[in-house]
């Protein structure tokens, strides 16, 4: 459901030659290996493992990073917010 959703939202966006992608991330609240972007453990997902970037790459021919939400946040919060220019970093979220 979840994938085919996206799917259908990535599709829509290439009607529009400007809205081209040439990579999807996407973040889970779900334990991730992010080098595969093989799902581990999704609480509401019983087919764990599920090679979750494999299969999108597959369906759209895009390139596709997947990895736990709440790194990616942190991440984009180290490289581009208030942590940027920093060597440690810490994000906690409540």
């Amino acid at each position: 459901l979840v994938i085919g959703a996206i799917v259908t939202f990535v599709r829509r966006r290439e009607r529009h030659p400007a809205r081209a992608q040439s990579q999807i991330g996407i973040g889970l609240p779900a334990i991730v290996e992010s080098g595969t972007g093989t799902v581990e453990f999704f609480e509401t997902f019983s087919g764990c493992p599920f090679p979750f970037a494999a299969t999108l790459e597959a369906d759209l021919g895009v390139p596709t990073r997947v990895d736990n939400n709440i790194n990616m946040l942190a991440r984009a919060e180290h490289w581009f917010g208030d942590g940027a220019g920093v060597e440690d970093f810490t994000l906690v979220l409540v």
